[in-house]
């Protein structure tokens, strides 16, 4: 996959390039796995947009029942071998045409509005990372849970960009780039398991001089489902942290977040976020 968009770079995005665009605005890549009820109603939310020249791209990413048939024709449909949502987008860049790349999850509920805001965004800021916000949705169908980063903005007073590690509010259910950067920075396939692949591509982003903001007229609706942090989901993360760290030496930072995730422990998010940022 890292070698087809490498090509992608040389020839098919220069191709665009020449011709001054490329196919069409947005491209709205998401990765699915599992729980089509979730999927029905994104793909029914994002096919329902009032900006018309844009593509949804799904990745089902091994799922065990093929969704071929269930789909609107509208959608191109992607299957990969259960690789992990970092190969899933990675395989959604390759075959990406739009101007700005929306990463969007499989549960996620968005309005009428939601990729020509992307698009005015990009319009405004062309070399800009654009994050949307999510709110969460409860067991009986309201929405009740604001994003946990509208909070710690508020505790902190603070803009995204006066944040000392901006990057780590990068959540991938609701983010768009410029199709440029996608290429240039993929996502690391050696993240299969849960947790931090989002976090460590926006890190090298951040590194490469890219700022984020916070897209005020993006909010999107995270349906409900069980996010119990079993062992497996927890090691997962751990897994992960260590080999972020490893192959980031200077995010050792992240070590304070270790055992937030563990349920046995029941650590303060907000606390832990606080002695990440300095506060």
């Amino acid at each position: 996959m890292y070698q087809q968009i490498l090509r992608l770079r040389k020839t098919t995005f220069s191709k665009y390039l020449k011709n001054g665009c490329c196919a069409v605005k947005a491209s709205v890549i998401i990765p699915y796995y599992e729980r089509f009820h979730h999927l029905e109603q994104t793909l029914q939310a994002i096919s329902s947009q009032s900006e018309k020249d844009y593509e949804i791209i799904v990745i089902d990413d091994g799922s065990s029942q093929s969704i071929e048939k269930r789909i609107p024709s509208h959608v191109r449909l992607i299957r990969t071998s259960h690789r992990g949502a970092a190969a899933a987008r990675n395989s959604g860049i390759a075959v990406a045409k739009g101007e700005i790349l929306i990463f969007l999850d499989s549960d996620i509920v968005v309005d009428q509005y939601f990729v020509r805001n992307h698009w005015i965004f990009h319009d405004q800021h062309p070399q800009m990372v654009g994050l949307g916000f999510r709110r969460h949705m409860n067991s009986a169908g309201d929405v009740q849970s604001l994003d946990t980063r509208l909070k710690l903005l508020a505790r902190y007073d603070k803009k995204i960009s006066e944040l000392r590690y901006p990057w780590f509010m990068t959540y991938t259910c609701n983010v768009s780039v410029p199709r440029a950067l996608a290429l240039n920075e993929l996502f690391d396939e050696n993240y299969v398991a849960w947790g931090l692949e989002d976090s460590e591509w926006a890190y090298r982003l951040h590194c490469r001089g890219y700022d984020f903001a916070f897209i005020e007229t993006v909010t999107t609706t995270h349906l409900y489902h069980d996010r119990t942090m079993t062992p497996e989901k927890f090691q997962s993360w751990k897994n992960n942290l260590a080999y972020t760290i490893a192959k980031h030496p200077k995010l050792v930072v992240l070590e304070c977040f270790k055992d937030v995730f563990d349920s046995d422990k029941q650590v303060d998010y907000f606390q832990t976020y606080d002695k990440f940022e300095g506060a």
